[in-house]
């Protein structure tokens, strides 16, 4: 079946994110930390996402992350995921964050795949925001990050 396909953690973070909302310039205000909002959506499915950070200035460090996704459930998870692997870290620490780290965090066993192959653009998605959220905190172009290997077979 092709709900065998999707590991628990996916179909958990689908139906209960952890990580789904805003942050606004008032929580901002109280963390202390300069608020980023940074967009990305996929043309090959029309899917998009909108990441807010909280940036404490001092570090660098992200200190809250909430997303916000018009996207399928794996869309959803794979959202909910990164903003949960980006708490904590730096911001050049999260831009290395790819969509393989985002899958990888999915899966049940190390094993197994979290998402079917034509699934992974909902990955590589993920990618793409936080690269545009750390391009708009440092105030450059998101191009000038070097891109890392990207497997996704959709399209």
């Amino acid at each position: 079946s092709i709900w065998d396909e999707y590991s628990k953690v996916v179909q958990d973070r689908m139906n209960n994110p952890k990580f789904m909302g805003e942050l606004t310039e008032e929580d901002a205000k109280k963390a202390n930390a300069k608020l980023i909002i940074a967009d990305f959506g996929a043309e090959s499915c029309g899917d998009a996402v909108r990441l807010y950070w909280l940036v404490d200035e001092k570090t660098d460090k992200i200190v809250d992350a909430k997303f916000k996704s018009f996207g399928c459930g794996t869309a959803i998870a794979s959202s909910d995921t990164m903003a949960e692997l980006c708490i904590g870290k730096t911001v050049d620490e999260a831009v290395k964050i790819t969509n393989l780290d985002v899958e990888r965090a999915m899966r049940d066993n190390p094993d197994t795949p979290a998402v079917p192959p034509q699934k992974m653009h909902c990955s590589v998605m993920a990618y793409d925001v936080i690269k545009a959220a750390a391009a708009s905190y440092k105030g450059i172009d998101p191009e000038h990050f070097e891109d890392e290997i990207i497997v996704c077979e959709c399209a």
